[in-house]
């Protein structure tokens, strides 16, 4: 199990929020400038297209209002006004929502960037990263064999004798002990299953549609939440579509959240 990378701060989130404030000062007309340069940073066109809309009708009305002025009945004029202005006030209601996502867009780029505090030496044998029981032994599991002995050496004992011992001589003459290796880990195959609650970086990187972005982002949540509780809310975290979730559904297990 590797550790999950650190998740930024407050105060990083706060300067990546730095474009709502073109809706804010943008007037109207230039309120949907900052949806374009966020979605076309993340190449996302529900996000730059809104922008464009958003520029459009408001400039339209700005014009309109400004033809209007002479030769036209007041509550006309009145009501391009408001119109204008509801729409601005939409504009920036709407960057405070579409931030979320953005942070969350930045997130998930922050935190691939930084493979030496996501992805680093494995955790030690009997941590609660790697309990005991693991599959894998590590050198400090070879049965304890006792402390050097401090006093003169002994002499080796004989080689066991099938026939001091009454066997008969078919048998072999000598046992010279067991060298039957440690059992070797079962192996992790690529197709194989992976367990949301305890996979590595490389076992989710083997599921289709999980760059090294999606992995790092739900390493992270993991880790803060101590697990997931259902496959539901892992494929929420990773922002999974219905149809990238069924189709990699076959292969994800969910054991029990623990304390990470």
């Amino acid at each position: 199990m590797y550790p999950a990378p650190a998740r930024p701060g407050f105060g990083w989130k706060l300067l990546q929020s730095w474009w709502v404030l073109i809706s804010i000062v943008g007037i109207g007309c230039l309120s949907g400038a900052g949806f374009v340069l966020i979605g076309l940073r993340a190449r996302k066109p529900g996000w730059w297209g809104t922008g464009v809309a958003y520029m459009a009708i408001e400039t339209a009305l700005f014009v309109a209002s400004d033809r209007v002025l002479t030769g036209t009945p007041e509550h006309l004029d009145d009501t391009i006004v408001t119109a204008w202005g509801l729409l601005w006030l939409a504009s920036i209601v709407h960057s405070f929502v579409l931030n979320v996502f953005w942070l969350r867009w930045r997130e998930q780029r922050y935190l691939a960037s930084q493979p030496q505090q996501g992805y680093g030496a494995p955790a030690a044998y009997g941590s609660p990263a790697v309990p005991y029981g693991s599959p894998v032994a590590p050198a400090s599991a070879v049965p304890y064999s006792g402390p050097p002995s401090s006093g003169p050496p002994h002499a080796a004992p004989p080689p066991f004798s099938t026939a001091s011992a009454g066997f008969p001589a078919q048998f072999p003459t000598t046992v010279t002990g067991s060298t039957t290796p440690w059992p070797a880990p079962t192996p992790w195959t690529p197709n194989g299953p992976v367990d949301v609650n305890i996979a590595d970086a490389a076992q989710f990187s083997t599921l289709e549609a999980f760059d090294a972005a999606r992995v790092a982002y739900v390493l992270s949540e993991r880790q803060r939440r101590g697990g997931y509780t259902s496959l539901a809310e892992f494929a929420a975290t990773a922002q999974l579509t219905p149809y990238q979730f069924e189709r990699i559904q076959h292969r994800l297990t969910l054991s029990p959240p623990r304390r990470y």
